[in-house]
């Protein structure tokens, strides 16, 4: 009976330490990241503020080659580069 209640134990404090952990991922880079990027949004304008999200994407791809070595399809390459060269049209002609 001891040592059931011992492995149950153990079983509780894993579950306690899992549970904060997945508390600590949503408050850290959920909470706080999107309430920064939201703060900074207020200073920009309409057209920035999109540009910013068409973005995010490819530098989401661009982290993941330089630090997880994990490398997207071709089709990916080919619309972000297309997402990069209408983003620079816009911008050299506005």
């Amino acid at each position: 009976m001891l040592l059931i209640a011992r492995f149950n134990i153990l079983e509780l404090l894993k579950a306690i330490n899992e549970a904060i952990y997945l508390i600590l991922l949503a408050l850290l880079p959920t909470a706080i990241g999107y309430t920064l990027y939201l703060r900074s949004l207020k200073d920009l304008k309409p057209y920035e503020t999109q540009i910013l999200a068409l973005l995010e994407p490819i530098v989401a791809t661009i982290l993941g080659i330089f630090l997880f070595k994990e490398y997207p399809p071709i089709t990916s390459v080919i619309s972000g580069g297309l997402v990069c060269l209408s983003i620079i049209y816009y911008r050299l002609r506005f």
